[in-house]
């Protein structure tokens, strides 16, 4: 890392920060779209208008007569009240207001989709908002599961591998100043969950925001896989792109009535202490937890091999 190589403790500490505090962002619950109406029509259009109607009053077809008269007119005083340009004017706004009103009724459509949590409008909506926050998650299912029939979404959410925290971390001197210390392996833990878990509280928010129907998130925590190195000594079969850490499953109601400033630690990875997230072959979970992530994990790698 930069800040390192330039034995910079206060740069570190800015970047840990911020990672660590992603579940801060906010993310407005979506509203209704409301399509503007078409602009108004300018003095151009006013232009082509009177050209059109003597075009149309003229009765001519042929291309060189219809460039003459578009010449003839460009000069012309034609009154923009009369009725060849009064009728070209309401046909173009009632045409206008087809339009508004078919691009409204497309955007009401997608918005009860969005109410009544349909699958198609969920997955959607959520790629949309992802894609225009540069988010690193991608949105694989929707749905209602249980006899209350709660509406659930599940996410992959792309998280950076434990070199992100590197060895030596901000401290303090003897004589007070900035520097970087060595840490231990404990502390690179705390600092690497940290970051772990804000990322995962900040999709639930940024899921709760854009699908507004949603009960329930899953986010399924990857980070990028490294080859084994037999796998690069016998040039064997290529290796998965993701490896996978953790399945986290968040209610609106854990979510929403938390404390702003409470740790998110505790409620991403739960009370129970998982296994070290920097070891890079243990995941987190028991039984049918860890079955269910690595199922998800080997399909994701398999999607991407045949992209």
């Amino acid at each position: 890392m930069d800040a390192v190589e330039r034995d910079d403790a206060g740069a570190l500490a800015a970047l840990e920060s911020r990672l660590s505090s992603a579940h801060h962002a906010v993310f407005p619950r979506a509203q209704r779209p409301l399509v503007a109406g078409s602009p108004a029509l300018t003095p151009e259009d006013a232009k082509q208008a009177r050209e059109a109607a003597l075009i149309a009053a003229a009765g001519i077809q042929r291309r060189r007569e219809r460039r003459s008269v578009r010449t003839a007119g460009s000069r012309a005083k034609l009154d923009p009240g009369s009725a060849p340009v009064k009728a070209f004017l309401a046909a173009g706004r009632i045409a206008a207001r087809v339009r508004d009103g078919y691009a409204q009724a497309a955007a009401d459509s997608t918005w009860r989709g969005l109410e009544a949590h349909d699958a198609t409008a969920v997955i959607a909506a959520l790629e949309a908002s992802f894609a225009d926050s540069a988010a690193d998650c991608t949105c694989i299912d929707a749905g209602r599961v249980g006899p209350d029939r709660r509406a659930y979404v599940t996410v992959v959410l792309r998280v950076p591998g434990p070199e992100v925290v590197p060895d030596r971390g901000p401290g303090v001197s003897a004589t007070g100043r900035p520097m970087l210390r060595r840490r231990t392996a404990g502390q690179r833990e705390e600092t690497y969950r940290a970051i772990l878990a804000s990322a995962t509280l900040g999709a639930v928010n940024h899921v709760l925001g854009a699908a507004i129907a949603t009960d329930d998130v899953n986010v399924v925590l990857v980070r990028p896989a490294l080859p084994s190195a037999t796998d690069l000594q016998s040039g064997g079969s290529r290796q998965p792109r993701f490896e996978g850490l953790h399945v986290a499953r968040l209610s609106r109601e854990e979510v929403t009535l938390r404390p702003v400033d409470a740790d998110p630690v505790a409620l991403v990875f739960g009370s129970a202490q998982p296994p070290r997230l920097l070891e890079r072959d243990e995941l987190t979970g028991e039984g049918d937890a860890a079955d269910e992530l690595g199922t998800l994990v080997a399909a994701l790698n398999a999607a991407l091999d045949n992209d």
